[in-house]
């Protein structure tokens, strides 16, 4: 028979601040890119964060691996930290906080038996009013893999 730890479902997910906005991004697919190319799963605006930051890929066992840059072997220009120290790739554990580039953006991996993540904004690729050279609109739906396409609230 499994233990009871092996029987209750971990959600993890991803919770992005930029400026003083949550924005909170359930992971379960296989693969997220994190940057502020259009390309992206988990868009963040900013001169701080490169067009290809971040690469967060989940392993057999369910956890999420963080490698800096493209994915490719080219690292991102301004670098990924986890708990202040700088990354190539690392294991991410609940609670690590996650720096791209600068203390600007911020992360936090959370894993929680409650599917509800909040407070925060669930599934949003937001843009940053403060975005030099970006004339996109202020919210922007994601697409999610493995999830219908998400829709800004009105």
């Amino acid at each position: 028979m499994p233990s009871i730890s092996a029987m209750t479902k971990l959600h993890t997910a991803l919770h992005v601040v930029v400026e003083d906005q949550t924005f909170i991004f359930p992971l379960e697919g296989g693969l997220y890119r994190i940057g502020r190319s259009n390309q992206c799963a988990i868009y963040i605006p900013g001169r701080y964060v490169s067009r290809h930051q971040a690469v967060l890929i989940r392993d057999p066992q369910g956890r999420y691996m963080i490698n800096d840059g493209d994915g490719f072997g080219s690292p991102s220009s301004n670098g990924t930290f986890v708990n202040d120290v700088q990354v190539q790739h690392r294991l991410l554990e609940p609670g690590d906080v996650i720096q791209f580039g600068s203390p600007h953006v911020t992360a936090y991996f959370v894993q929680s038996e409650a599917e509800d993540f909040s407070p925060g904004v669930v599934g949003r690729r937001v843009d940053v009013a403060h975005a030099e050279n970006e004339d996109r609109p202020t919210e922007l739906p994601i697409q999610v893999p493995g999830s219908a396409k998400l829709e800004p609230n009105p």
